[in-house]
């Protein structure tokens, strides 16, 4: 019996093993609910700025995305520039087009945020890396990618400010690179004497001053361990009134009558032109803040151009920040130089809009994706500026400086490397209403430059006018926009 018991057992088993082999494998649950195109049928409405020639050189990539995926897509250009005299007209033109994702300048971002208009990003998105979100500086990401505790925007450009000098002819004077504001203030007022026919130039025009105003108080107006800089986080007061930015400016005016006469018109890019033109030992500029700063924009019109060495940096820092709870000057805690790094107030970035279904959100997220994929793959040409991926900045030198030679090249991406990357980088008055603010507090900069009425007066007024933009807009409403985009919580 039990011989019998087991031959039927070992033919059962046979059976059954046939049966396994001429079936066929089953297909899991997760390989059976896959979609290997869930964006099938998905219509993404693309918003991006006009004058950038974007719409047509993109086009292969928008085409190669949408054969692959067999969505759709359409395309508007946006003139973001048209809010300038006329505000809002670029927000109705985009509340028309009524995009799922929008590409626009940083600095109009605020506009967007004022009525909650952006989705966060899916964590799909940002796990799976489709949006190259890992290669961003990390700083960047923080000082303007994030909503609260959300990323919400990629930042595709992120242009910083930077100090430059003529090494060449500071070796000549057996002089150093200052570290300091007061150091770089003691060169240009000496400028004549160790670079004779050179200028100095620093952004004074009506739509840079302000910015410039903000980045040279950040060394001795913002600490590390703090988060309030142009205003109080806790309550919304204006705080650039205080005795860090009244210094500021007091040496700010001071300096005025060493620099260039030029300076007082000088936007950002003319600095940028000074610098690769040749005419300019030292100042302070910005690249590529508008993608038409170029090697081909500038021609050298002096004779020893090419000779030409220059040294860029972060801008000087302050080796005492004021500290509003007592009123007094403090060494830093790192007993090194206080040096913040202001951003925001160039550059492009994308985001996606609330009013899109989540599936279009999604397969938004995906076409940028592939644009960016095509950007590093060369199929497509990158968006101009500074990137706001560190490794991508060598070419974007070569773009924006290539007149320059190499050691001056090498020393830009050096000095811009560092802004990106440091753990002090800031965006500049990241609030609703900030350009109200930030023309309010120009208008005021110019009067004291212009008119020598006093620092402390000047400040005073210009904290005074802050106080009722910001009432005008709604004092918690233009708090919390400012301390979510810090990174804190929402206040009742």
């Amino acid at each position: 019996m039990a011989v019998i018991r087991a031959s039927a057992l070992v033919v059962g088993c046979c059976a059954i093993m046939l049966l396994l082999a001429g079936c066929p494998e089953s297909p899991s649950s997760e390989e059976t609910d896959e979609n290997p195109l869930p964006y099938a049928g998905t219509a993404v409405r693309v918003a991006l700025p006009a004058r950038l020639g974007l719409v047509s050189s993109w086009t292969p990539g928008f085409e190669d995305w949408a054969a692959e995926t067999e969505a759709s897509y359409s395309v508007s250009e946006i003139d973001f520039a048209a809010g300038a005299n006329a505000e809002g007209n670029w927000q109705e033109s985009l509340a028309a087009a009524s995009p799922t994702l929008v590409l626009l300048p940083t600095k109009d971002l605020s506009r967007l945020l004022e009525g909650d208009q952006l989705a966060p990003i899916p964590e799909s998105a940002i796990d799976a890396d489709v949006l190259g979100w890992g290669s961003i500086s990390p700083a960047v990401r923080k000082a303007l990618g994030m909503l609260g505790d959300k990323p919400t925007v990629v930042p595709v450009t992120c242009p910083t400010l930077v100090a430059f000098y003529r090494k060449d002819l500071l070796d000549a004077a057996a002089l150093s690179v200052p570290q300091t504001w007061e150091e770089y203030d003691a060169l240009v007022a000496t400028l004549g004497e160790w670079a004779p026919g050179h200028m100095a130039i620093e952004p004074r025009g009506p739509d840079s001053l302000a910015t410039l105003f903000l980045a040279r108080a950040a060394a001795s107006a913002r600490s590390s361990s703090q988060f309030s800089f142009e205003l109080d986080a806790s309550t919304g007061d204006p705080l650039i009134a205080s005795a860090a930015f009244v210094r500021t400016l007091e040496r700010m005016v001071l300096l005025s009558g060493h620099l260039s006469p030029d300076a007082n018109a000088a936007s950002l890019e003319d600095c940028a032109r000074a610098v690769l033109n040749g005419k300019a030992a030292i100042g302070i500029a910005a690249f590529g803040t508008d993608g038409t700063v170029g090697s081909a924009a500038a021609e050298r019109e002096i004779s020893d151009a090419g000779e030409a060495v220059f040294k860029f940096t972060p801008l000087p820092g302050s080796p005492e920040v004021f500290a509003r709870d007592s009123s007094k000057w403090r060494t830093p805690a790192s007993e090194k130089l206080n040096r913040p790094v202001v951003c925001g107030f160039g550059g492009l970035c994308a985001c996606a809009k609330k009013t899109a279904t989540e599936g279009e959100q999604a397969a938004a997220w995906d076409l940028w994706g592939s644009l960016i994929a095509l950007q590093d793959e060369g199929i497509i040409p990158p968006l101009p500026g500074i990137p706001s991926r560190p490794a991508a900045l060598a070419s974007a030198v070569e773009a924006v400086a290539g007149s320059l030679a190499v050691p001056s090249r090498r020393s830009l991406e050096q000095a811009m490397t560092a802004n990106i990357t440091s753990p002090h980088l800031i965006a500049e008055l990241p609030c609703m209403g900030r350009e109200q603010l930030l023309a309010a507090l120009g208008d005021a900069l110019r009067r004291s430059l212009d008119e020598g009425i006093s620092a402390q007066q000047t400040l005073d007024k210009a904290a005074q006018s802050w106080t009722r933009i910001i009432e005008e807009r709604g004092r918690k409403q233009v708090l919390n926009s400012y301390r979510r985009r810090l990174g804190l919580s929402h206040l009742p």
